[in-house]
């Protein structure tokens, strides 16, 4: 459970990032992006490998899509998300700091 906690808090939209935090969002975007989808193409592979030299019916075909389909997914979900809620905290920080300057000037 520790894990999907720690996976799902990527997906924080409360609060603000800096750019810091912001250029460790996008890296940990697209490492999950390359990580699950390497997964999802190395799990289509193999399955297509096992079918071939198995000599399996074509209909099986539809097992390696169903293992690779929802990992392919997730990627790009993953990815999407983080990208998405990251930005937005971003862009609130900037938000927040140009607001501060000019009541200072005030």
């Amino acid at each position: 459970m520790r894990v999907l906690t720690w996976y799902k808090s990527w997906f924080r939209r409360d609060g603000v990032l800096e750019l810091d935090g912001y250029i460790e969002h996008l890296a940990t975007a697209f490492g999950f992006f390359f990580g699950l989808f390497t997964l999802a193409l190395g799990v289509g592979i193999l399955g297509l490998w096992a079918l071939v030299a198995l000599h399996a019916p074509a209909w099986m075909s539809w097992l390696v899509i169903a293992a690779y389909l929802p990992l392919g997914m997730l990627a790009v979900v993953s990815w999407t998300g983080i990208l998405i809620t990251s930005t937005t905290r971003f862009v609130r920080f900037l938000i927040a700091n140009s607001a501060s300057p000019e009541k200072s000037r005030s």
